[in-house]
């Protein structure tokens, strides 16, 4: 009873996809189990007649039928039982737990799923109400991905951090998880680039986002800068408003300040169209205005 509340705890789909699991598994074992059989015959054809004639004739319906024969002799044919063997079982298991693997990487579930233990029934009712509401939170945070996205890529500062967007409002605060996914994304994506501890600070560690821009005389990294954002299909993202929208260099309202990494990065000849100051702390340089 826990597992199964646990498994809805995770994903309302999940305990579905286990139960017809159990009946996908008993059709694989059959249908592994024909085609080792048929294989079985197939050699055993092969080694009578030395190749395949390429039509079914009643001669050839003979052969197979006496092979299978052969193969599941009995007295009577009524009493015939055929037992599937356990490598055809254990090769089905390891097709279902895959098809199932793929599922939870597809939904994002985590590897391990929470048990839950020692609930009553009040708890238990309170717990699955909660996550509830937690999954609508995480549905709303998801359909808003392009928003995000948007708001990412056209953020006024060329450098930030997961603290920068919260706290300008730039992102929802809500289901912070879902917009670390985003970053990450765009970063595979190669229009962020990350830096892993790139701030000064002695109590909290923080990753440092740059935003990637082409060289202004480099036609074919303008053409893929085009090409990445046009793939969002949102036509306020473009290379003109991404850069238009860059007007500091800032990690503002975040406490720390960039490492000399970031800022040496900052320093290459594709940022020089920002007329980003960076000299001093870079606490927050820029354009038109300081945060």
């Amino acid at each position: 009873m826990f597992l199964v509340i646990a498994f809805k705890l995770n994903d309302r789909y999940l305990m579905a996809k286990m139960g017809k699991m159990i009946q996908l598994t008993h059709r694989l074992v059959g249908l592994l189990q024909v085609l080792e059989w048929s294989w079985k015959i197939a050699v055993e054809y092969l080694q009578m007649n030395n190749c395949f004639f390429g039509s079914v004739t009643e001669d050839f319906i003979l052969d197979i039928r006496n092979i299978f024969n052969r193969f599941h002799t009995t007295n009577n044919v009524k009493d015939r039982t055929f037992v599937s063997t356990v490598t055809s079982v254990e090769h089905a298991i390891n097709i279902s737990e895959a098809l199932l693997e793929q599922y939870k990487l597809l939904m994002r579930l985590p590897d391990e799923i929470i048990r839950v233990t020692g609930l009553n029934k009040n708890n238990t009712k309170d717990g699955i109400t909660e996550h509830q509401k937690s999954d609508e939170k995480l549905e709303k945070s998801k359909s808003k991905r392009a928003e995000h996205i948007s708001r990412i890529l056209l953020f006024n500062s060329v450098m930030f951090t997961p603290t920068t967007l919260y706290e300008s409002h730039n992102v929802f605060k809500h289901y912070s998880q879902n917009v670390n996914m985003v970053l990450q994304d765009l970063t595979t994506t190669g229009l962020l680039k990350d830096f892993q501890d790139g701030t000064i600070s002695r109590t909290k560690k923080a990753v440092v986002y740059v935003k990637w821009i082409p060289k202004e005389n480099d036609p074919i990294e303008c053409q893929k800068f085009e090409l990445m954002l046009a793939t969002f299909n949102d036509p306020t993202i473009c290379a003109k408003s991404v850069i238009d929208a860059t007007t500091t260099a800032s990690l503002l309202p975040h406490k720390a300040k960039p490492k000399p990494t970031v800022l040496n990065y900052l320093n290459d000849d594709r940022y020089a169209r920002l007329n980003l100051q960076l000299g001093g702390s870079a606490a927050a340089v820029g354009r038109e205005s300081s945060i």
